[in-house]
């Protein structure tokens, strides 16, 4: 794993310079402190961070090809490298390293554009051509390794952050409208923008290839949903175990790939079922102790799922290790936001940044249960989903009067009946909305209208049809996977995977992602949607083939997810910082907000009326990013 960067200048008598680059490299250094690499070659330049994982002796970046003629630097690790190296090896291709990147070069040689389609593996990397003066940027197909990008007439620069690119002298941080409007809509900005106008995200799946025409951006994979056929004469139990027999053996080949590592490695524990069917089966693989990670908060029982996973741990003699979040974390707050180069609002970034920094100490890769809710069907909102075509039959004036009298009922989330009745009261207020409408007011923090009185005239932009590309693509043959599609396509890849990207390299910790190898997520858009999501069940067939593995209240526990207790935050420890730093004239929200809004929803939110805390976090998140960027608050 490491951090790459780079420089294209479309003008071939213009050389990059080395200290231009290695400054990009040097705001990498936390992504690889064990080593760095550069190639410099007349109009360009790439240099990369190394975390040494595999093959520590030789596996130093930049790699050619025999020839010299083909150069790579790739942050990431691919799994099926061992398979492709013996069948290059086969055609003829003398490796020099025993590392996964080289594969990718001699592969490029072989196929080249098409080479990524056989990549199993998460990576961005960058590859140069010397002979067709072409360079190809490249990112894995689920996102789960960051790369952005800038260019302009003369030049394009890329780094596996945007700090990195920001390094170059001369470029503008002017942030974009639209973006803006996007982070305060979802708390994160949707690929191919980021926060800043001028600087785009590499979207997952694509490469881009650039050359002295020009830029030209491809997608080369697209998830397909297919149900796959089984033999009408099975019962439904035989149904159901074919498919969690064969996804249980797929769990484990997958785990098995990731757990190849040079390094120390230990599992992310929280102690529900997606984090302790990894732990469970990496502890089976490892064939030694596995290291697990997990934490709590002081004084927050319902956010503390420790209990949970210290069960998880022994029952498979796991070294466990723990940490406690002291009640006042407002140090703690600027360091997360400055890892994220975009205004982030995702609160449990924080608790990720702790469990990060304990494992940092034991271990250098860590594997976690990610992506296991937005392929089998995780979120009780998709419950909510399947039921609104129903309740969408009741008269209107019959679902105001059931939402007026649960109105003044579960305005927070400190009790499982709390978070149904925001459930209810969310599925009635949204069942009349189309699809991609339902779906956007889900998930938005802030509403259209909201929107219009918090943000400036000349800062708003119309926001309306942000997932319609993703909901007009016709290859879901039910709304589950249409809700499925669209939370693969942007919430996992700009919320989840950045989330623990940052976190995890903020302490130079690997973080692996065994739900989101290639073949589970091709086995999971074939599974039929009634095995993913029941009445009352989400994730079926993952919990029915974990079954054999974890004991059943774990794989029947209440999902509470990770995220930090930011309603009881900001009524009391964090109550000052959030008044001060929002309401100050001279800060980022004063120059994009109305802060006589943002007044009005401190004391909305003080006074207990209703829970606006994911608004507050988001506002408050925006200032501390915008100090970190902007130096002159």
């Amino acid at each position: 794993m490491c951090g790459i960067c780079g420089i294209y200048y479309f003008e071939a008598g213009r050389s990059v310079e080395t200290e231009t680059l290695s400054k990009m490299s040097r705001k990498l250094i936390h992504r690889g402190p064990d080593d760095e690499g550069y190639y410099l070659q007349n109009n360009v330049g790439l240099g990369m961070r190394r975390l040494s994982v595999i093959d520590l002796e030789t596996g130093h970046q930049p790699i050619f090809s025999e020839d010299k003629s083909k150069v790579i630097v790739c942050n990431g690790e691919i799994y099926n490298f061992p398979s492709l190296r013996e069948k290059l090896e086969r055609k003829g291709h003398r490796f020099k390293t025993k590392t996964d990147t080289e594969a990718i070069v001699h592969l490029y040689e072989e196929q080249e554009y098409e080479f990524l389609k056989e990549l199993n593996g998460i990576f961005a990397l960058a590859l140069y051509d010397n002979t067709e003066s072409r360079l190809i940027l490249a990112r894995d197909f689920v996102g789960v390794k960051p790369l952005y990008y800038y260019f302009d007439n003369d030049k394009l620069i890329f780094g596996s952050e945007i700090k990195a690119i920001l390094a170059y002298e001369g470029l503008k941080k002017e942030i974009g409208v639209g973006a803006l409007s996007q982070y305060i809509s979802l708390g994160y900005v949707l690929s191919p923008q980021t926060i800043f106008r001028h600087i785009k995200k590499l979207p997952p799946a694509h490469f881009l290839v650039c050359n002295p025409a020009g830029v030209k951006l491809i997608r080369y994979w697209q998830l397909q949903y297919d149900t796959k056929t089984t033999n009408p004469g099975l019962s439904q139990r035989e149904y159901e175990k074919e498919y969690s027999d064969e996804l249980l053996r797929l769990l484990k080949e997958a785990v098995r790939r990731q757990l190849m590592s040079d390094v120390p490695l230990g599992v992310l524990l929280s102690g529900g079922v997606d984090s302790g069917g990894i732990a469970a089966l990496a502890a089976e693989l490892l064939g030694k102790p596995l290291k697990t990670f997990s934490i709590g908060f002081r004084n927050k029982g319902y956010y503390d799922e420790r209990q949970y996973a210290r069960k998880v741990a022994e029952l498979f003699n796991a070294n466990y290790y723990e940490f406690e979040v002291e009640d006042r974390i407002q140090e703690v707050l600027p360091k997360v936001a400055s890892h994220f180069d975009e205004p982030f609002a995702d609160s449990s970034a924080i608790p990720t940044y702790y469990v990060s920094q304990l494992a940092g100490r034991h271990v250098k890769v860590v594997l976690s249960g990610t992506g296991g809710d937005e392929i089998f069907g995780g979120y009780r909102r998709y419950i909510s989903h399947k039921v609104a075509k129903y309740v969408r039959t009741f008269p209107a004036w019959f679902l105001r009067l059931i939402l007026f009298f649960l109105e003044p009922m579960g305005s927070s989330r400190k009790s499982s009946f709390s978070e149904y009745i925001l459930l209810i009261k969310r599925l009635l207020a949204t069942a009349g909305l189309d699809d991609q409408d339902r779906y956007f007011r889900i998930m938005s923090i802030f509403s259209h209208e909201e929107r219009e009185k918090l943000l400036f005239e000349a800062n708003s932009s119309s926001i309306d049809n942000l997932f319609s590309v993703y909901f007009n693509v016709k290859n879901k043959d039910d709304f589950l996977n249409q809700v499925l599609y669209v939370d693969f396509n942007t919430y996992l890849p700009d919320d989840l995977l950045v989330k623990e990207d940052r976190m995890t390299m903020a302490w130079s910790v690997e973080g692996r992602v065994p739900f989101l190898d290639k073949e589970i997520v091709e086995f999971a858009a074939a599974i039929p949607p009634n095995l993913k999501l029941k009445i009352f069940t989400t994730k079926h067939i993952l919990k029915l083939a974990l079954s054999s593995v974890l004991p059943s209240q774990i794989v029947h526990r209440k999902k509470h997810g990770f995220a930090l207790p930011i309603e009881d935050l900001l009524r009391n420890d964090l109550r000052e910082m959030a008044y001060y730093t929002l309401l100050n004239n001279n800060g980022g929200v004063a120059k994009f907000f109305e802060l006589s809004y943002i007044k009005e929803i401190i004391e909305k939110h003080q006074n207990k009326r209703c829970n606006l805390s994911p608004q507050l976090w988001a506002l408050l998140m925006f200032e501390l990013w915008y100090r970190h960027y902007y130096k002159n608050v």
